[in-house]
């Protein structure tokens, strides 16, 4: 692999941190505590983590990081891209923001999600929303959303200067370094990070090799300027590169992905009586992604080599302005979102230009929107929030008429057709959805709250499940270009306290899906206007989803801390009277750290509880359905040596344990069919510098 300019510059700052000046060293503070910190408003529906806490593992993947945030599991195909999931919900149920943007991943089979684009190391906190809380934050997000978020640089007249570099080693991590440099003024600033990632096939617990390994560029500039404290305004550009992906869980591997990103952002603060605060945040995002069979494995046989290569552009903008009448703060304004997604499946054996089939047409969604909430203080300790949100959407594919060169008959329109009895033609849709959200949120004795919400969400087909047009028998996959928008009606109820050593809640939650989007087997779906028996298609069903999310930290002395949490998630197609496949198992999480210094000392038991509640009608066997319980320990520490310099280690799955999580994908090879086990003993290391 040649090397790039990011991978240059990052050695170059690693080799000259030795010359710092000792003047320029960070003043002398305490490592943090790993514990989910607490929110700053009184509902216990979301956590906000710094990525400093999430970062102590040896395996820094951001899906794998988000999985230790309560509620959140992620899929696994390989070593990258693991897609998270929340309530039960994944893919377009799910808002995900870098820093204001969204970009949207550039494989039709989702190697690559949305989050695999966002290096935990360069943003200071990840915040979860589980559900529905706010209709401010984009359309959709039924499951819920998820924001990496950036803070705006401080001005220090002693410091102008500032910045650290981290390299770090592991069993699944060959290594990986990231270096950020601050330059901040009284009037702007100046933010340069890069990172770099080469991470190896792992071993599992059994001692065999997962095909996993695949390395990364990223590299961020942020240009600040701040003429006073009312206004901040930011540009910023960002890149992000993966080459050479494994994904054993896939048919394909990926040899590059490559995801660009533009952001320009304002933040107006107390700018008036009429309008307090005005937010504006513009962004255009571009992903160009190659997957194939033949590149990095070997091919079922010579004459099977395919190649999918595509594209996606996403385009956003978002005008949010905020009003004080009396008592009462309203937000209100428009949005703006336009993605393009194209994708063709070539037979490179036959001919290098010859297409099979068009996965995605050139399928453009556009949505144009329009909110307002209000958040009224009834009393000190009352508050009641009242939103609603209307969503203007507009599919169209390009390609729906058009014949690849390499299989004329793959025509998309004459696939949806030969699919799906009510298929009328059309190569465009239109939707009009109304989303609305109310709820109670009440503080009360010795820091208690407790809140109760009820939302409506209307979610829209994206691509894939609208226009996919894969065309091949039995592995045939087939999306529907009548189908309908999902209607999530939710119910939440949560309690909680935070004292100066206490902090847990607790909620439960409960969504009735009405055209709820299920992807299933076309044999299973002859009752509901699929025409074929063969492969995969996209039907409209009934469903429920309900849990519950519990969590808890304990400080039991000024050095010692507890911690917990778990998650449930049930849901069921009453439709078919069948479990919802894929949906997480109950997992949990408990955590102790001492830290009596400028040391300090944790672990964490991770668990998740049987899987049974599958859907045997999807799934190929009953038995292999089901996943088993497991549990591993993860332990790990840290001594801040000096102002300047910082080493962290550990061991995760300590004891070995060989497993594999319930939302892993599987492996085929030959007549076997199998899930491909988790990393086992993971030893790591890490060094930071700062100055």
């Amino acid at each position: 692999m040649k090397p790039t300019p990011l991978y240059f510059a990052i050695l170059s700052a690693l080799s000259s941190s030795a010359f710092i000046p000792t003047a320029m060293a960070a003043e002398t503070a305490k490592l943090e505590k790993i514990t989910v910190e607490a929110q700053d408003d009184i509902t216990p529906q979301s956590d906000t983590v710094s990525t400093e806490s999430l970062l102590n593992t040896g395996n820094s993947e951001t899906g794998a990081v988000l999985r230790e945030i309560n509620g959140v599991n992620a899929s696994r195909k390989g070593g990258h891209g693991l897609d998270p999931q929340i309530r039960g919900q994944q893919y377009s149920q799910l808002n995900v923001l870098l820093d204001g943007a969204k970009i949207a991943g550039g494989c039709p089979n989702r190697m690559d999600p949305p989050s695999s684009y966002a290096e935990v190391s360069s943003y200071d906190e990840i915040e979860v929303i589980r559900g529905v809380k706010t209709v401010t934050q984009g359309a959709g997000g039924s499951g819920g959303t998820i924001l990496f978020k950036r803070s705006k640089p401080q001005y220090d007249p002693n410091k102008l200067v500032s910045g650290e570099i981290t390299v770090g080693k592991s069993n699944v991590m060959n290594y990986e370094a990231d270096a950020t440099v601050r330059a901040v003024g009284q009037e702007g600033y100046v933010v340069v990070q890069g990172s770099r990632k080469d991470a190896n096939n792992y071993t599992d617990g059994n001692g065999d090799i997962v095909k996993s390994s695949y390395n990364t560029n990223q590299g961020h500039v942020d240009l600040g300027w701040t003429p006073n404290e009312h206004h901040h305004l930011k540009l910023s550009a960002e890149k992000s590169r993966t080459e050479d992906a494994l994904y054993p869980g896939a048919a394909m591997d990926a040899p590059e992905t490559e995801g660009t990103m533009l952001r320009l952002q304002y933040e107006g603060r107390q700018l008036s009586d009429a309008i307090a605060d005005v937010d504006v945040d513009l962004y255009r995002s571009t992903v160009d992604h190659t997957m194939n069979n033949y590149d990095l494995r070997t091919p079922p046989s010579p004459m099977m080599l395919r190649e999918t290569p595509t594209s996606t552009e996403t385009n956003g903008a978002k005008i949010k302005l905020t009003s004080q009448v009396g008592n009462t703060q309203v937000d209100y304004g428009v949005q703006y979102e336009s993605v393009n997604k194209d994708a063709t499946l070539w037979n490179r054996y036959v001919d290098p230009n010859a297409s099979l089939n068009y996965m995605w047409p050139d399928v453009t969604n556009t949505t144009k929107s329009v909110f307002a909430e209000t958040n009224t203080e009834f009393t000190p300790s009352t508050n009641l929030i009242v939103g609603v949100r209307y969503d203007d959407v507009y599919a169209k594919a390009d390609k729906t008429n058009d014949a690849p060169s390499g299989a004329p008959a793959n025509v998309p329109s004459n696939v949806y057709n030969n699919t799906y009895s009510d298929y009328d033609g059309e190569d465009s849709a239109s939707e009009g959805n109304f989303n609305g959200l109310i709820r109670l949120e009440n503080r009360f004795g010795a820091g208690y709250n407790w809140y109760l919400g009820a939302s409506r969400t209307m979610r829209t087909a994206d691509a894939t499940e609208r226009f996919m047009s894969k065309a091949a028998g039995p592995s045939s996959w087939v999306g529907n270009p009548n189908i309908k928008p999902e209607e999530h009606n939710q119910i939440d109820l949560g309690v909680g306290q935070q004292t100066g050593t206490l902090q847990w809640n607790a909620s439960v939650w409960y969504d009735r899906v009405n055209n709820y989007i299920l992807r299933d087997l076309a044999a299973n779906q002859q009752n509901n206007g699929v025409k074929t028996t063969n492969g995969e298609v996209y039907v409209n069903v009934d469903a429920d989803l309900y849990g519950a999310d519990l969590e808890a930290d304990y400080a039991a002395t000024n050095a010692l801390t507890f911690g917990g949490q778990f998650s449930i998630t049930q849901g069921r197609n009453t439709t078919d009277n069948r479990n919802i496949a894929m949906i997480s198992a109950p997992t949990g999480q408990l955590r102790a750290t001492y830290q009596p210094s400028n040391w300090h000392v944790g672990g964490r038991f991770n668990f998740a509880l049987e899987q049974t509640e599958i859907d045997k009608d999807y799934t190929p066997t009953a038995d292999y359905g089901n996943t088993p319980a497991w549990s591993t320990v993860d332990v790990f520490g840290g001594y801040q040596i000096n102002r300047n310099w910082i080493v962290k280690a550990g061991v995760d799955n300590l004891f070995d344990q060989a497993y594999y999580d319930h939302l892993n994908y599987d492996i085929t090879e030959g007549s076997s069919v199998y899930k491909y086990n988790e990393p086992g003993r993971n030893f790591w290391a890490k060094v930071t510098a700062k100055f």
